[in-house]
This record gives structure tokens, C-alpha cells and sequence, in this order.
């Protein structure tokens, strides 16, 4: 797993950990629906435990900061009474981009020069 590769960071104020996806082949196999509930039936516990193996060796554990497609993190860091910060993967324009396509304003593929307002 890709995750297995990253170095966690740390200074004296943060520390960066990653979890596993729940993929331990090196090359995944099946659809992306497949490895997406796999992914999230895996990931959550598998963050939870982190936290509470920190909790357990007195690590101060303030914020989990989580992707926000991950609406999971949020729940998580309710049950431990932590500050949950979700980053954004995307800028807001692709994400206007999708609404955009989803009212029909857009379609794709963009065959011609087209041109769309921001309201």
C-alpha cells in the first residue's frame, strides 16, 4: 500500500501519521466501488485505534485534520472530543464545474468554446 511508504512527520508542535487503506497486495485488484467500501469499512477503525494507541501513551491529541469526502473523520473526532479540521482536495471551481454539469448548464465532453458565470 502506498500508505506504508510515507514517512510520518513530525515537529514539535504536529505530528503527521497516515492509516492503511485496507489494501495490503501491491498491485489492488476489483472496481473502485469495491476498494472504496473496502476502504471505508477499513479505514475508520483503523484510524480510531491510532488514536486511541496515542490516548494510551499519553500523545496530546488535539485535531484530526481529514479529507472532506471522508465525512467519517468528523464523527471520529466527536468520540474523542478532539477539533475536527477537514482540507479540501479540490478548489471550489471544480466543484462549481460538477454542479454546473449535474443543472445541464455544462456538458462533457466540452466540444465547442463554452463559457459559464459564476453566481
Amino acid at each position: 500500500s502506498f500508505a506504508t511508504k510515507i514517512t510520518p512527520f513530525s515537529s514539535n508542535s504536529t505530528t503527521i501519521e497516515t492509516i492503511l487503506d485496507g489494501v495490503f497486495e501491491t498491485t489492488p485488484t476489483g472496481t473502485i466501488d469495491a476498494y472504496m467500501k473496502r476502504f471505508n469499512d477499513f479505514a475508520p477503525h483503523r484510524l480510531t485505534q491510532l488514536i486511541e494507541e496515542k490516548l494510551i501513551l499519553k500523545d496530546c491529541v488535539r485535531c484530526l485534520v481529514y479529507d472532506s469526502v471522508l465525512p467519517w473523520g468528523h464523527d471520529i473526532a466527536r468520540k474523542f472530543g478532539i477539533y475536527g479540521a477537514p482540507y479540501f482536495t479540490q478548489s471550489c471551481l471544480v466543484n462549481l464545474m460538477y454542479y454546473q454539469v449535474h443543472h445541464g448548464v455544462l456538458s462533457a465532453p466540452i466540444e465547442e468554446e463554452t463559457s459559464f458565470g459564476v453566481d
